[in-house]
């Protein structure tokens, strides 16, 4: 189930640098938090490949993209169904691909 969740990913690519980057420790989770400045680092949403099939996994889309190691960071960017589809508004490179979700 939590796999489910994992798509699409933010990621940033080698040019991100996390700054004051922290770490909070709780007996049943750890967080980190970082944070990004967005007019110097690329961020950037992926849901599908290039044929139109959700990634999946974290593991299957950084084998598709990241075949040179540079992205730096990746993150659950929304809720989804079993199918791997958004849930509410997802935008990607600027165009909204589903509406949002009011109900």
């Amino acid at each position: 189930m939590l796999l489910r969740c994992l798509l699409p990913l933010a990621l940033l690519p080698l040019a991100a640098v996390a700054s004051a980057a922290c770490t909070l420790t709780d007996p049943t989770l750890t967080l980190q938090s970082y944070r990004v400045d967005a007019q110097n680092e690329r961020i950037a949403m992926y849901w599908q490949d290039r044929h139109g099939k959700a990634w999946g996994s974290l593991r299957s889309l950084l084998a598709g993209i990241d075949g040179d190691g540079r992205v730096q960071m990746a993150m659950n960017g929304g809720i989804y169904d079993k199918a791997y589809a958004p849930l509410g508004l997802y935008i990607e490179d600027g165009k909204r691909l589903t509406p949002v979700n009011r109900s």
